[in-house]
């Protein structure tokens, strides 16, 4: 059962309402109009961003934002940026191609790391991890940057996928 990771854009009011009030969280999600996501990629997304820019502003997923306290302890906790966060990030992302993170990819590297899912080895005996994760990140780099025109926030939820495996 694979965890992903959903992008969703959230209308600032909404983000404000969420950050005092928590417990909106599944009342958020419900009035999302406009999401996409970075599936079951996103940490290694993260990884190679992070080797890509490790200096500040740096971009760890997991850290950016602020965290939304959930009841799903067995995944990452959701994330919420506000319109500033989310103009920053990317301003980031735009200096960022897709092709400018292959270098950083190495298989046996992501599984030592303990990168999810800890598959990089045996996936590519299988596919290509890779193209699959450059694929993804173009399309957060996209969504992102259409919730930095739009002004609005960006929630990152994490979510067991039922229907699939690692």
């Amino acid at each position: 059962m694979p965890i992903v990771c959903h992008l969703l854009e959230v209308p600032p009011a909404a983000a404000e309402a969420l950050a005092a009030a928590p417990s909106r969280l599944a009342a958020t999600i419900q009035t999302v109009e406009r999401y996409n996501g970075a599936y079951r990629y996103w940490h290694a997304i993260d990884y190679l961003l992070a080797k890509h820019v490790p200096e500040p502003p740096g971009l760890r997923l997991l850290q950016l934002g602020q965290p939304v306290p959930s009841e799903l302890v067995e995944v990452p906790a959701p994330r919420l940026l506000f319109p500033a966060e989310v103009q920053r990030l990317d301003e980031v992302l735009r200096t960022v191609e897709p092709d400018a993170l292959i270098p950083y990819y190495d298989a046996a590297a992501l599984d030592e790391a303990g990168i999810y899912p800890n598959r990089w080895v045996a996936w590519e005996e299988e596919f290509d991890p890779l193209g699959q994760v450059l694929e993804y990140y173009s399309y957060l780099k996209y969504f992102v940057g259409q919730c930095a025109q739009a002004k609005t926030a960006l929630l990152l939820r994490f979510e067991f996928k039922s229907d699939e495996t690692d």
